[in-house]
């Protein structure tokens, strides 16, 4: 059986791993200046919000409720607007107010949005009409357009994804909260709860990096940027920069497995993900 990591944690000891899925920069000192912009931007979610997060995930273990998790695969910026989000974030409440009635219990809403930027690819590179130029990564990274200027990663993407999920997140969450009301006929401060949680795969890590900081009177790292990141399938080998990196903050992570996953090296990732079997952190 693999053995867990267990050797000392950094925010920056991922870089010390091979990186699945990351792009390559043409201009190092392009991109160090705007992962310093980023770093230097107020934080999208907040400690303690990660940790009522942490705290509703191990309550759903207990069965004291019901963690609901929906949004898209992958979105863009176009699509980052406070009326297409609201649509999802509505049609994530109807859900839950279905379950919360089917099943007598809470429900902790969790939206797959607000930095879902970053795609996967099973190939760096595309070709068409005999021309090949680098996959079309998520809007984080470079444009959908095939063009050789369109598909060139940018740093700045990562700028305009952050201020993308700061205004956009803001704005759809006020307006579902005015749909909550209209459909139970409850103003907001008789309602226990109508939470949102944000969610993404962490997948493009100087982005993750930059939005991870220290909090006063709290031990350790938190990643700012969401409440609940996750290491996606394509990059959850053990000894990697993704599974490095997320066993050291302090957010709930999630891991996405697939049929080829062995029970050996599934309880391996446990184990080094969340090594104190700390509730609602995996």
């Amino acid at each position: 059986m693999p053995q867990p990591v267990t050797q000392d944690w950094s925010l920056r000891s991922w870089r010390e791993k091979e990186a699945l899925q990351q792009p390559t920069y043409p201009d190092e000192t392009a991109l160090g200046e705007k992962l310093d912009h980023v770093s230097a931007l107020p934080p999208l979610v907040t400690s303690w919000e990660v940790e009522n997060l942490k705290d509703e995930i191990a309550r759903a273990a207990q069965g004291d409720r019901f963690l609901l998790q929906g949004g898209e695969c992958a979105e863009s910026f176009g699509n980052c607007r406070a009326d297409i989000i609201t649509g999802r974030l509505k049609i994530l409440m109807q859900m839950s107010l279905v379950l919360t009635y089917g099943l007598n219990t809470r429900i902790v809403r969790v939206g797959r949005f607000a930095g879902q930027y970053a795609k996967p690819r099973s190939s760096d590179t595309e070709t068409r009409n005999g021309t090949t130029l680098p996959s079309y990564r998520g809007d984080i990274i470079n444009g959908p357009e095939f063009s050789a200027e369109a598909r060139r990663p940018d740093p700045q993407r990562m700028v305009e994804a952050y201020s993308s999920s700061s205004h956009a997140i803001v704005d759809a969450i006020e307006d579902t909260l005015g749909f909550f009301e209209a459909v139970t006929d409850q103003k907001l401060d008789s309602v226990e709860s109508v939470t949102f949680y944000t969610s993404h795969e962490a997948l493009l890590l100087p982005y993750e990096e930059a939005l991870s900081r220290s909090v006063p009177h709290k031990n350790g790292i938190y990643n700012l940027g969401t409440h609940l990141p996750w290491v996606g399938k394509r990059t959850n080998q053990i000894e990697n920069a993704h599974v490095e990196y997320a066993r050291g903050i302090e957010n709930p992570v999630g891991l996405k497995v697939g049929p080829d996953m062995t029970p050996s090296k599934l309880q391996t990732l446990v184990r080094t993900l969340d090594p104190d079997d700390e509730p609602g952190k995996l």
